[in-house]
Order: C-alpha cells, then sequence, then structure tokens
C-alpha cells in the first residue's frame, strides 16, 4: 500500500494507531489485516504487522446522524 497521505499512522508501546477519514483507503488497511505484511509509513519506513494477535476498530461517524423511532420510519 502507497502511502498517499490519505492515512496516519502512530505508535506506542507495541501498538499501532491507523488514522483516516477516507472509506477506501480504511477498506484498504481493513484488507492488509487478513494478510498481516508491512504498511508503509512514508518512503523510507514502514509498520510491521506479522505478528498481530489483536486488532481493535473504532470508527467515528460524523454528519447527519440522528436517532429515529423505528415505527414511524417502518410506517412508511
Amino acid at each position: 500500500m502507497s502511502n498517499s497521505k490519505k492515512y496516519s499512522i502512530g505508535i506506542t508501546s507495541k501498538k499501532a494507531i491507523i488514522h483516516t477519514e477516507d472509506i477506501d483507503t480504511a477498506k484498504r488497511i481493513l484488507d492488509k489485516l487478513f494478510v498481516p505484511t508491512l504498511i508503509n509509513v512514508d518512503n523510507e519506513h514502514a509498520v510491521d504487522i506479522r505478528s498481530i494477535k489483536n486488532v481493535i476498530i473504532t470508527i467515528q461517524l460524523e454528519g447527519d446522524i440522528q436517532k429515529v423511532n423505528l415505527k414511524e420510519k417502518l410506517a412508511y
């Protein structure tokens, strides 16, 4: 995966945090987790994820998101 600056990686004590706001980039990163390999940080560095033991995924959604009453929505 080339680093097109659509994601950033931070490393802290045996944990890597990957941040992206691009859904296609997120999908490509998640696909890489099925066959752990290297994820490029820049042209000279990569994060070795070949020995990952656990994955925690947090998804943050932004936009016109609201709680709705299902009975009202299903009445349409």
